[in-house]
């Protein structure tokens, strides 16, 4: 069984509008399931989720990075090259 699989997400040029909706999708997403994950530890153990805030911080952090890159291009004249993969990895617990 192979240990180890990248997969692309993102690839491919996208305008402004384009490149804000993929990105602050999956930025937004991923806030959301950070944000589940510390109300899930708050309800069940009652306490906060200390990895989950991090994240949601750094998601946060990305967003804000996204729109401000974002605001600097002109609407009509940019055109943004993105690519995205995620790289899988099976770790044998002992």
């Amino acid at each position: 069984m192979t240990t180890e699989e990248n997969i692309s997400l993102i690839e491919g040029n996208f305008n402004k509008q384009e490149a804000r909706e993929v990105l602050l999708n999956i930025f937004s997403t991923k806030l959301q399931f950070h944000e589940l994950r510390n109300f899930s530890s708050k309800e069940r153990l009652g306490k906060t989720d200390e990895n989950a805030l991090k994240r949601m911080q750094v998601m946060k952090d990305n967003i804000s990075k996204v729109v401000e890159l974002l605001s600097k291009l002109d609407e009509n004249k940019n055109c943004l090259k993105i690519s995205s993969s995620i790289n899988i990895q099976i770790l044998n617990e002992d």
